[in-house]
């Protein structure tokens, strides 16, 4: 998988996009893995739950889309403007799904302020800010297709 993104010339917002999705992938792992042996989310004393399960497994399994996106795109299973579309729908439902859940936990971080967290702030948000990183790229290489392709 490696030689495809080194031997190829890809375009800068694949790239950043690839990245994005990495380190949200890395970043949503480790509060999964952590919270399978821990018990609890990685960075906060609770994790809000999305259909029984913990937050931070929709988010990983967005990331991984993502991820699987990309690399179809580089091999060239699917049009670079397909794989951007796929890209933006994913990232907009894990922004609304991050965002959603940043905001119930809101009311403890006004409360108890930076200390409620150990990064200062609700790990959701940190989702979320990579899925809107990813979906700013994605929707910007969208449109420099769109309008230099015709």
């Amino acid at each position: 998988m490696y030689n495809v993104f080194v031997e190829r010339h890809l375009p800068i917002a694949l790239k950043l996009i690839l990245t994005f999705t990495i380190l949200g992938t890395l970043f949503s792992g480790y509060l999964v893995v952590v919270g399978l042996f821990g018990g609890s989310c990685g960075l906060s004393k609770g994790c809000p739950l999305f259909l029984g399960y913990s937050a931070c497994w929709s988010g990983l399994a967005l990331h991984i889309l993502s991820l699987i996106l990309c690399v179809l795109i580089a091999k060239d299973h699917i049009t670079f403007k397909n794989g951007l579309m796929s890209i933006v729908l994913a990232t907009l439902l894990g922004i609304g799904l991050s965002g959603y859940f940043t905001m119930i936990e809101l009311p403890a971080f006004m409360q108890k302020g930076f200390g409620a967290y150990a990064l200062g702030v609700p790990p959701c948000f940190f989702e979320l800010v990579f899925f809107m990183l990813t979906f700013l790229t994605a929707t910007l290489a969208s449109a420099y297709e769109r309008d230099h392709n015709r």
